[in-house]
């Protein structure tokens, strides 16, 4: 019997009816997905660039430097999660910090082309030390967040009975690299609304991508009350296209009507997309700081220190930042934005239901997505400087400090 009442909230499960299922609890079968993975797969196989406008990498947009920011509690947690497995768990859910599968996230209705131990399958204290692991890579807020996503899947599978799609522990845990020596090391979190992939070179960070969604975004009765998800990239998104002119809004408008997803999602590492909307050089200092108010949002998600030094990484390209916006001249719900610059991606957008009733977009499903363009994500330029410097200890301000690919 389900915890949830759904007649108490605003939102009606979405019918699916039992000749649809492929089986109980499973909303689609093992063919769905045949043609999408094998093109996601082929992908891969071909090389990673990385976001980039016109398929061309800039160079130059990072170097390895030290922090003097500890990553030691974030280290213990993973070792004390790994020290906490069956030999086959750590098998299973250890793998190079670059495999080919960790580029394989995805939030998709299915359990194929997953990597690591699934939550479900861990014990109690197992589950503890993934609570561990996330809590000391996320700031206190980006933490709840993953937390609260979370539930609201765990809510959506007690509504929809789709338990096998659905639920709290429906998520995949990896590590990543070498947890006890100097090279490069991390974990990712992949399943329905998050997936995080979390990099440490040296004592440098890169959180992406991070793709991190929720269906509904507010609950107000039952165990859950008290969620609300994503109102501050709502509201911060939207105090930015309110503090422009009209004409600007025009200028930022590049649609009217919303896509289906955002753009760089799961299977998107090579996007190209160019910049589109207005430019940040066309803002005065009060929609500057509207502006600068929204990225602090994305980077705060970062653990306290590293989402500062983010932050910093981020206005350094504002003079080449833009923003875009689809939907109407109002800017109510539902709508999408994006903040693009060399080193950041942010997207937002309102989603029409999957897992609960509604053909239109809405304010009760979000999608967010960050990147790190120019080939950034994953950490990978920084790994490859690393590697780089590691054989040839004299690189200096040559190819490995500049970043080229």
């Amino acid at each position: 019997m389900s915890l949830f009442d759904p007649s108490q909230e605003h939102w009606t499960p979405r019918s699916f009816p039992a000749e649809t299922l492929f089986a109980p609890g499973q909303k689609f079968g093992p063919t769905r997905y045949d043609e999408r993975f094998a093109a996601a797969e082929a992908d891969v196989d071909a090389g990673f660039r990385g976001v980039t406008t016109d398929g061309a990498v800039v160079p130059g947009l990072y170097q390895l430097a030290s922090t003097g920011l500890s990553l030691d509690r974030v280290r213990q947690a993973l070792r004390a999660l790994v020290n906490a497995l069956t030999p086959a768990q750590r098998a299973q859910v250890q793998m190079p910090v670059d495999a080919r599968d960790v580029r394989l996230w995805h939030g998709l209705f299915t359990r194929r082309l997953r990597h690591g131990v699934a939550l479900e399958e861990m014990t109690d204290l197992q589950r503890w030390r993934v609570e561990d692991v996330i809590e000391s890579s996320f700031s206190p807020r980006g933490s709840r967040v993953v937390a609260d996503i979370r539930r609201t899947s765990d809510l959506i599978g007690q509504v929809t009975g789709l338990f096998v799609d659905f639920g709290r522990d429906v998520y995949w845990l990896s590590v990543l690299g070498d947890l006890s020596g100097s090279e490069p090391w991390g974990w990712q979190l992949d399943g329905h609304h998050v997936n995080v992939t979390f990099v440490v070179v040296g004592d440098q960070v890169v959180m992406t991508p991070t793709f991190l969604g929720a269906e509904p975004t507010i609950i107000e009765s039952g165990p859950y009350a008290g969620i609300h998800l994503f109102q501050e990239e709502q509201s911060d998104g939207a105090g930015v296209f309110a503090a422009l002119s009209s004409q600007q809004r025009e200028t930022a408008i590049i649609a009217s009507e919303l896509t289906p997803e955002v753009f760089a999602g799961p299977f998107r590492d090579n996007l190209e997309l160019g910049y589109a909307g207005i430019s940040a050089t066309e803002f005065d200092e009060t929609q500057l700081a509207t502006l600068r108010r929204l990225i602090v949002t994305y980077t705060g998600y970062l653990p306290s220190g590293h989402s500062g030094l983010r932050y910093e990484e981020v206005l350094a390209h504002l003079d080449d930042t833009f923003f875009a916006w689809i939907g109407g001249m109002e800017g109510t719900p539902p709508f999408y934005y994006r903040v693009q610059s060399p080193v950041v991606l942010i997207e937002f957008e309102h989603i029409f239901g999957v897992g609960l009733e509604g053909d239109d977009h809405s304010a009760n499903h979000v999608h967010t997505a960050v990147r790190t363009p120019n080939g950034n994500d994953y950490g990978l330029d920084l790994i490859r400087q690393h590697r780089e410097r590691a054989h040839d200890p004299d690189v200096g301000a040559g190819r490995g400090e500049k970043g080229d690919l």
